[in-house]
Parts: C-alpha cells; sequence; structure tokens
C-alpha cells in the first residue's frame, strides 16, 4: 500500500505581507514601550539639575509612573475579561 504525500499550499502574498506587518507592529511598540519606560532612569541625574531637585525626588519621574501601572494592570485586566 502506498502512501501519497502532497506538500501544503503555498501562502499568499498578502497573508506573509500582512504576517510582517504584525510582527513590525509589535516590535515597534515593544521600542516606544521600552524606551519610554527605561529613557528616564537613564536621565534621572539631568532632570534633577535641570529641575534644580535632588535626584531622589527627580526618581519619581520613573516611580509614579510605575505606580499607577502596577495599581491599574489588574483593573483594566479585570474590567476586559469581565467585557468578553
Amino acid at each position: 500500500m502506498s502512501r501519497i504525500t502532497e506538500e501544503p499550499p503555498a501562502a499568499p502574498a498578502t497573508a506573509t505581507r500582512r504576517a510582517w506587518l504584525a510582527v513590525l507592529a509589535v516590535a515597534a511598540a515593544t521600542f516606544a514601550d521600552v524606551t519610554s519606560e527605561l529613557l528616564p532612569i537613564g536621565l534621572l541625574t539631568p532632570i534633577g539639575a535641570s529641575m534644580h531637585v535632588t535626584d531622589g525626588v527627580a526618581g519619581l519621574v520613573v516611580t509614579v509612573p510605575g505606580i499607577v501601572a502596577a495599581l491599574s494592570a489588574p483593573a483594566v485586566t479585570c474590567l476586559l475579561y469581565t467585557s468578553l
């Protein structure tokens, strides 16, 4: 008994193009998110000097958005989950 194997059909060019556009969109969003989160950390000393505040007070530039994100992430997740 012989078995005939067929190769799967090739993906259409539009599907491949859309997949790469999705990958590029995720990469761009990741770059923007990481840059906006980590860039202020490297600039805390110049930020503090330009605003005439201590480095600790300038650290709040990073701390406060982190606390807001930590508190709002579970709430947003619960709201989105219950809306499905």
